[in-house]
């Protein structure tokens, strides 16, 4: 991310695209001086001050004008000659004020204009409605007054599809051109609605569907004649009526109840499915949901799972893998088609021969006895898919989750090692602000003190020779996360998180912010104050609260800690059960680790990472189909797109 004054580029470039970077000052005129430019995209900084006046008419051949989520004020260009090009205006998220200029009905080819989010203080733009080409208009959260009438011209927005008026100060009955207006908004919202409306998106102070007769009934959830609440009878059309708009809901039969017994499929927009035992052939993923076009790699994958594998060294079990995973669909040329993506990882040092005797024995705090209680048949070689072996898949789909997330918001997630049994790490050592990836994997251990990091080593070889086993403590950091990610009530962040870490193998405990400390302070101790920072954003001065409220993030650190406890399988005589209920002693034997947190690091933000990328489309698909009044929130995170992109944009 670039700061500073906005760079001026040469007067020769086509296209010029600086979008979401931290610019501030005003826009130069010298801008002005660019004759040949098509497009033209500064949306997404802290530029400020007055638009110039050329940037109505300097450029025939200008196609794009991007200039949302800043701050600039005053009016916006006054003239528009009919030689212009523009096909896309975007002043949304400003500070903008007056009235309209009617020199924008010279731009033949404009098919969007965005204007929401500001202050502009006009009647509705009737004239607006010879242009022939218009297929989007917005000017939500505006000033915008008085009676929509009916143009003189027997033209009146004859492709306009996108009409949204909410948040303004419009009076009286909606003209009956209007009800003729499609909203398309499965192509326009980017999600699937259930409803298709022949009528338009319009309101005063925020409710979606000006209907009077409806009331305070909002028509997602508007009952039907048949009293069924959002849901369409068996008849063809189900019409809903008032004096001032018509909506005509398209019937769909709900979905039948879908039962996921199984339980190896998480998330519900980016969904994965592992699969494999720890001594069959492979272990996996299915990755459902990616969104396509992006690029992806074998390497994307395996720097994580080299950091997961085993034998990595003489704290971890002994079984040699390598762990090379296959892409065998989902990705063409290196880039993601936005279909399931399969993710294999061969097996190669089985050793079944060592869990005879455990095919009738239960080990002591396994899987065994409640596998067999369940199913009524297991797989005895290494536990099968409660062995850790399993999290591959979550890894490798873990891995994508992070980078999907790093490219879109700068999100980051980094776990380490903060205790090995009574060895632990005080918090005051470690800056979450600052540590880095190359920290924690300094030694074999992975805890970013080199110090405490001895003293675990030091501690796992004391039980390791002895055939004993020892748990830990794995703490997990997510910066820059987007605010607003979770849901209240039963979709709370924290509980996403914790139902994620929980699912992975040995996990018995699970702390968020403060955790059990916090019962030890009054409110006013454990309150985080709020205060303004540099740049104006709001803040809080510590972080007891642990990154979210109300259950949904704030913007601040996340951090979390996931307890382990020590590795079931031992090599130490327990006295036991058989399946036909014989009381004897067992010795177990295979390889296993004598302490699985240094391991569990890279697992741990796997899940993470599939919980946050789930919660991030949940929120786009809910919460950002419609602008947001920008005075209520930080600029929201988008996803970069280059100038070759931009220059080929289809609009």
């Amino acid at each position: 991310m670039f700061h500073g004054p906005q760079p001026i580029p040469p007067p020769t470039m086509r296209g010029y695209a600086a979008t979401t970077n931290n610019f501030t000052g005003e826009i130069s005129p010298l801008l002005c001086n660019m004759k040949n430019l098509l497009y033209l995209d500064l949306s997404r900084n802290n530029l400020s001050g007055m638009l110039p006046q050329c940037l109505g008419n300097f450029s025939d051949h200008l196609i794009l004008l991007l200039l949302g989520k800043n701050s600039f004020h005053g009016i916006i260009p006054q003239t528009y000659n009919n030689r212009s090009s523009l096909r896309m205006i975007d002043l949304s998220h400003n500070k903008l004020q007056g009235q309209l200029p009617r020199s924008l009905a010279n731009c033949v080819m404009l098919e969007y204009l965005v204007l929401s989010n500001n202050r502009f203080d006009d009647v509705f733009p009737i004239w607006l409605g010879t242009l022939l080409e218009l297929k989007l208009l917005t000017m939500r959260h505006n000033g915008f007054y008085g009676v929509i009438g009916k143009s003189r011209k027997n033209v009146d927005f004859p492709k306009l599809r996108i009409l949204d008026l909410a948040y303004n100060n419009f009076t009286g009955a909606v003209p009956s051109v209007f009800p003729d207006i499609i909203v398309n908004k499965s192509a326009y919202m980017y999600t699937d609605i259930i409803y298709d409306v022949n009528g338009f998106t319009i309101a005063n102070r925020g409710s979606i569907a000006m209907a009077s007769s409806l009331a305070s009934k909002p028509f997602l959830g508007a009952p039907t004649t048949d009293g069924l609440s959002g849901l369409c009878s068996s008849s063809d059309l189900r019409t809903l009526s008032s004096s001032s708009v018509q909506f005509v809901i398209r019937p769909r039969n709900p979905k039948k109840l879908q039962v996921h017994a199984a339980g190896n499929t998480t998330g519900n927009h980016f969904r994965v499915t592992t699969f494999g035992e720890s001594h069959g052939g492979g272990v996996g993923c299915v990755i459902d949901g990616c969104p396509p076009r992006m690029p992806l790699s074998v390497e994307d994958l395996q720097g994580d799972l080299d950091r997961r594998r085993p034998g990595q060294s003489r704290i971890t079990t002994p079984r040699k893998e390598t762990d090379t995973c296959r892409i065998l669909s989902g990705v063409h040329e290196g880039v993601t088609t936005g279909t399931p993506i399969l993710v294999l990882v061969p097996n190669t040092d089985q050793r079944g021969r060592d869990y005879d005797e455990m095919s009738v024995a239960y080990r002591p705090s396994h899987a065994d006895r409640t596998y067999d209680q369940k199913y009524g048949i297991r797989s005895v070689q290494g536990g099968g898919r409660s062995s850790a072996r399993e999290t591959i898949g979550r890894v490798a789909a873990g891995a994508l989750a992070k980078k999907i997330l790093m490219a879109f918001s700068g999100t980051e997630i980094l776990a380490y090692v903060s205790q090995v049994q009574k060895v632990v790490l005080p918090e005051e050592l470690v800056d979450h602000h600052t540590l880095t990836l190359d920290q924690i994997e300094s030694n074999i251990v992975r805890c970013p003190d080199p110090e405490y990091a001895e003293k675990m080593i030091a501690a796992i070889d004391a039980v390791r020779v002895k055939g004993q086993s020892i748990g830990g403590v794995v703490t997990c950091i997510v910066r820059n996360c987007p605010p607003g990610l979770g849901s209240p009530v039963f979709d709370k962040l924290e509980a996403e998180f914790a139902k994620a870490v929980m699912s992975l193998p040995a996990t018995k405990g699970f702390e968020f912010g403060s955790g059990f400390a916090g019962t030890f302070l009054t409110g006013s101790e454990h309150n985080d104050e709020f205060y303004l920072d540099d740049q104006g954003k709001i803040r809080t001065r510590t972080n007891r609260s642990g990154g979210t409220q109300g259950g949904l993030s704030n913007g601040e650190i996340i951090n979390m800690r996931i307890a382990f406890k020590p590795t079931a399988t031992i090599g130490k005589k327990q006295n036991t059960v058989t399946r036909d209920k014989k009381e004897i002693e067992l010795i177990a034997r295979g390889r296993h680790d004598p302490c699985v947190v240094p391991r569990a690091v890279p697992m741990v933000e796997a899940v993470i990472a599939l919980a946050l990328v789930d919660q991030l489309m949940a929120d786009f698909a809910q919460c950002h189909m419609f602008p947001i009044n920008p005075d209520l929130q930080d600029p929201v995170p988008q996803p970069l797109v280059d100038a070759a992109e931009a220059a080929t944009l289809h609009i």
